[in-house]
């Protein structure tokens, strides 16, 4: 769609959301692999041949891809299948680069990354309560940024990095909260 307005136009059936990563290719899950395609701004299509960057990518509620794509054009996905998970690293042909941090059996899902591509905010859910929480990349460690008893998920980070919103159901039906990045002195609306 245009930002001057007008209908959107679709441009392909995929299984997953799509991600734009920098400078010309649109990403997207299709039939559990993570797919590139050159996207023609001028024409305003999808272009070329696809390019498969990884297998088995996992997915998250909603029909939503394992996947996160940085400012930088870093993709991030997380392999599904078995019940522990770990983020990789892959390059833009789909050549893992590495991983982060150890396996992790807390169900990582909503993985997203920080447009500085140093920090990932994800769901992880402990011993059944989902709550955000925060992987510094630099450092390999994570913390906790909410505590509420309730399930908060879907993370999306403000563009400079300060606040993440996110999706809870601690006030009856899902709603939209807000929170300071570094969990510190921070209202959520």
């Amino acid at each position: 769609g245009s930002l001057e307005g007008g209908a959107p136009r679709r441009l392909m059936a995929t299984d997953s959301g799509g991600a734009f990563v920098p400078p010309d290719r649109v990403v997207f899950v299709r039939q559990g692999a993570l797919v590139a395609r050159r996207l023609d701004r001028a024409l305003g299509a999808l272009t070329g041949d696809p390019e498969t960057l990884a297998e088995g990518v996992g997915w998250e509620r909603y029909g939503r891809g394992g996947f996160a794509v940085s400012g930088s054009g870093l993709v991030a996905y997380r392999a599904g299948g078995d019940a522990s998970r770990q983020l990789t690293w892959v390059d833009r042909t789909g050549k893992p680069l590495g991983v982060v941090g150890e396996p992790d059996a807390n169900d990582q899902q909503y993985t997203e990354l920080s447009s500085d591509g140093r920090r990932v905010a994800m769901q992880r859910s402990v011993q059944g309560n989902g709550d955000i929480w925060l992987l510094d990349l630099l450092r390999t460690g994570s913390t906790r940024l909410t505590f509420d008893s309730a399930d908060e998920a879907a993370p999306t980070w403000s563009p400079d990095g300060r606040q993440i919103a996110f999706t809870s159901n601690r006030t009856g039906p899902y709603n939209l909260h807000v929170k300071a990045s570094n969990g510190l002195g921070a209202e959520e609306r």
